[in-house]
């Protein structure tokens, strides 16, 4: 749960740069972190956490479904990225790729079909209490994690909806890392995707 404080931030900080997120979020200390970006995470994060573990009554319960929650929103992800790519592979065959699946439109239909079932699949699954649950607590498992899940699904949506569409009028593009620009020993997964953008104007005044 404490990845989700600093997991997303960076991801986070490239929307707002596209205009997705307040203004105020794009602003960072004379190091190149988004403080306010990082502090409203924690505090989300925090109160998230204490749902969490509360609504489970405190017990093994809180952390197994803290874990199951993960994994849910993690496979969303995957969901998206799957359909994302079939629209890619049917509609938009014009664009250039810099990767190729073996067996062209076919072979990339198989594949990723296969995995956005077995990513359905797994979906299912992690609804599914583990044994280590009591019987007695299984409801209240699955009922924790359900509404956990729809609220942390519906939650970019009302974000997007709820944004000032001006912001797009002032979109300032998001570097992407270079594989040069990045530490090779540093761990693939804890690696950053954007370069923070250092502007005077979002700099934070002490």
């Amino acid at each position: 749960v404490s990845s989700w404080v600093v997991g997303p931030s960076r991801g986070m900080f490239a929307a707002a740069q596209r205009g997705l997120l307040p203004k105020f979020l794009r602003k960072t200390n004379t190091h190149e972190v988004p403080v306010p970006l990082v502090m409203i995470q924690g505090i989300i994060v925090t109160l998230w956490g204490a749902v969490l573990t509360f609504g489970g009554g405190g017990n093994n319960l809180s952390f197994l479904v803290a874990i199951s929650l993960t994994v849910v929103i993690y496979l969303l992800g995957y969901l998206l990225f799957f359909i994302g790519y079939f629209v890619l592979i049917y509609k938009k065959q014009n664009l250039k790729r810099t990767y190729n699946v073996p067996g062209k439109r076919v072979g990339k239909t198989i594949i990723a079909g296969i995995g956005f079932l077995l990513s359905i699949f797994a979906l299912f699954i992690s609804f599914v209490p583990p044994a280590s649950i009591a019987k007695n607590e299984t409801h209240t498992y699955q009922m924790i994690l359900l509404i956990s899940f729809v609220v942390t699904a519906i939650l970019p949506f009302i974000v997007y909806e709820l944004h000032d569409k001006r912001g797009h009028d002032t979109i300032e593009e998001p570097t992407h890392f270079k594989a040069r620009d990045v530490n090779p020993a540093i761990y693939p997964a804890a690696r950053g995707e954007h370069h923070i953008i250092k502007k005077e104007e979002h700099i934070l005044k002490h």
